[in-house]
């Protein structure tokens, strides 16, 4: 199997609710070649509020943005599973719910 069939896979399984194995990692963003891990490093290290801030930690911008809810799907993950978002936090783990 090559390394193309290989990452489409891993994406495949990833938008399909499907969990990738432990300790791999797996290319979210294909214009800036960033993987879940750096997203998951870039969220841990400074607890960024939005995908341009993790682009922006990671040293690129968004392109096509079509990794924009893969990469906020991660982001919710690891901040809430650190507990990482400062006080004040306006993200959706935090929004006030309304009936």
């Amino acid at each position: 199997m090559t390394w193309r069939k290989a990452g489409f896979s891993q994406f495949r399984e990833i938008h399909s609710g499907l969990s990738v194995k432990p300790g791999s990692s797996m290319i979210v963003c294909s214009c800036n070649v960033l993987s879940d891990k750096a997203v998951r490093s870039a969220c841990a290290s400074s607890a960024p509020r939005t995908t341009g801030q993790v682009y922006g930690c990671l040293g690129c911008s968004a392109q096509c943005g079509r990794c924009a809810r893969t990469i906020r799907k991660i982001m919710n993950e690891a901040l809430g599973a650190a507990g990482a978002c400062p006080s004040g936090c306006a993200c959706a783990a935090h929004a006030p719910q309304r009936d």
